[in-house]
């Protein structure tokens, strides 16, 4: 039974490759505390059926899935993007001061 996980906040890399744009990927539980996992971490949770990821963008929920880039590299992705364009990547950084775990 997978548990669901809204994410907030993208760690950005300076990579130009589609696979590796995303570091990692964190949110808020329902305690106030934030979560922070890496997008590998993110891949193999979402494959084995443990996690699923959403995000909220412009009034709307989107599933955050799996995708594989054309150099066979697994990535997130949100199923409404289009091509390159990914909503992941228009999430807001980690705030200032904000406290990991």
């Amino acid at each position: 039974m997978h548990t669901n996980h809204q994410i907030r906040f993208v760690k950005k890399s300076a990579s130009q490759n589609i696979a590796e744009r995303i570091a990692s990927i964190g949110g808020v539980n329902p305690d106030g505390t934030t979560w922070e996992i890496s997008q590998a971490q993110a891949v193999i949770g979402i494959e084995s059926g443990r996690w699923m990821f959403y995000i909220h963008c412009n009034e709307e929920f989107s599933k955050v899935i799996v995708a594989v880039s054309t150099d066979a590299e697994k990535y997130l992705k949100t199923e409404m993007d289009l091509f390159d364009m990914s909503l992941l990547l228009l999430l807001p950084d980690y705030p200032m001061g904000l406290q990991l775990g």
